[in-house]
């Protein structure tokens, strides 16, 4: 289900950038101005804000303790089933 919601999100912000930008073509006006480096650099800073993210939201337990825990966590996980 989340996977769908993601990629009709996307779906939506790419369209409604080619229709911004076809407007803005029809208008006269100068569409907007994405090159080959902008889109590079902007591709690299999602990127790596999105993998900053995910490292923060996921469970990386770096210490024995919350090793220990984890374990436990996912004995109960199983168990249950």
């Amino acid at each position: 289900m989340k996977n769908t919601k993601t990629k009709s999100v996307i779906r939506f912000i790419v369209m409604a950038i080619l229709l911004i930008n076809m407007g803005l073509t029809i208008a006269g006006k100068n569409p907007i101005p994405f090159d080959e480096t902008a889109v590079t650099e902007w591709l690299t800073i999602a990127a790596g804000g999105l993998s900053a993210i995910w490292s923060w939201w996921k469970n990386a337990p770096m210490t024995q303790a919350a090793q220990a825990a984890q374990a436990v966590l996912e004995d109960e996980k199983e168990a249950k089933g």
